[in-house]
This record gives C-alpha cells, sequence and structure tokens, in this order.
C-alpha cells in the first residue's frame, strides 16, 4: 500500500512487516549473555552441575571444577614412607639391644652373656666342658676372635675360682674391651642361623 506525507508526496509502506522485530531476537540473546556472564562470575561450587560437567569457565577457558589428586601415588609414597619408618626403628631396636648387651659391670656379666649369645649360634657351652675348654672351642668356631674369648674366660675364671672376687681397674678395662669386641661378632654369628635370618635383614654390626 501507499501512503500520502506532506511535503514528501506517496511513499510505500508495509503495514504487516513479515518477521519478528529485531528488538525482540536481541532481548533473547542479551538473556543468554547475561546469563553466561553471571556463570562466570560465580565460584564453580555455586555453578549447577549441569554447568559445572561442561568444564566451561570464565572467557571461554575450560577451568577445572573437580581437580582429581593422584591417589595412587599418594597411597604409594605413604606406603614406602611407612615400610622406611618400620625398617629405621628396628635398627634401633636392634642396636639398642646389642648396647645394652654390650654394657656389663663384671666378669660374669660378660661370661654369662658370651654364652648365652654361643647358644643362640648354635656353639653354645656343653655341660661337661670347663669353661677354658668351652673357650677353646668357641675360638675355634669363630676365627680371629680367639683373644677377646680368652681375656673374658680368664676374667669369668679368677673372679670365680680365684680369692679375688672383684676385678681391678685395669683388669675391668681389658674385660670391657674383650666384651664390646667380641659381642658383635657374637650377635652377627647368630644371624647366620636360619631362625634368627630377619634380624640379619635390620641389622649390622656398627
Amino acid at each position: 500500500m501507499e501512503v500520502y506525507f506532506p511535503t514528501y508526496g506517496w511513499i510505500e509502506f508495509e503495514a504487516t512487516p513479515a518477521a519478528a522485530t529485531p528488538a525482540a531476537n536481541t532481548a533473547g540473546t542479551d538473556d543468554i549473555n547475561l546469563s553466561s556472564s553471571a556463570s562466570n562470575e560465580l565460584p564453580y561450587w555455586m555453578l549447577d552441575d549441569q554447568y559445572a560437567a561442561s568444564g566451561a569457565g570464565i572467557d571461554g577457558i575450560p577451568s577445572a571444577v573437580s581437580p582429581k589428586l593422584p591417589w595412587p601415588y599418594i597411597y604409594s609414597l605413604g606406603f614406602i614412607c611407612l615400610l622406611a619408618l618400620g625398617v629405621y626403628v628396628t635398627r634401633e631396636s636392634l642396636n639398642r639391644w646389642v648396647s645394652r648387651l654390650e654394657q656389663v659391670r663384671t666378669a660374669h656379666d660378660a661370661y654369662d652373656r658370651m654364652c648365652y649369645l654361643a647358644d643362640r649360634g648354635n656353639a653354645g657351652r656343653f655341660e661337661h666342658e670347663t669353661p677354658a675348654e668351652f673357650g677353646r672351642r668357641l675360638a675355634g668356631n669363630m676365627p680371629g676372635l680367639a683373644e677377646p674369648i680368652d681375656d673374658i674366660t680368664s676374667a669369668y675364671v679368677a673372679a670365680r675360682y680365684g680369692r679375688q672376687e672383684t676385678l681391678d681397674g685395669s683388669e675391668m678395662i681389658v674385660l670391657q674391651k674383650a666384651w664390646v669386641w667380641l659381642c658383635p661378632n657374637l650377635v652377627k654369628n647368630m644371624t647366620r642361623q636360619s631362625r634368627w635370618s630377619v634380624i640379619r635383614l635390620f641389622w649390622s654390626p656398627r
């Protein structure tokens, strides 16, 4: 149809538009943009599950909404730490046990502990053996340790069968040095037995 406008004349005019106005179309787009921008400003824990699962982030950059921790590596590291701690505690306990064994005050203490450790290493004293005979047989089973074995045996015999029940200062020093030398070797000889093999895995002479 045509419409007359003053000073312009007749102008063609379409009374019924064929499509929706641009304003109507932009309204929906503005709503979508507002919704998207509002979602970008919210922290991930306030987003809907569907939006969070999409991995959408701010300005189109994917965001790690729920980062996964490397649990298998954490478990493995924890197990290794516990194992190392167990080995350390076991070694320290064995070292303290040996240190306590090395502390003797009398010749009886040193000789009794020598017999105890020798027995655990299948080299114990027989009932019919004298201390001297036992000392010689033990020295034969442990080459290179005849001197400390003889010092301990002699000090024990002198303290038990002699007139002097206690040792003087110099004799006590000799006894203690001999025992500190012999004790770790007796423990090492003991760990060669299958029933004490676990100790060998965690302990070695200092």
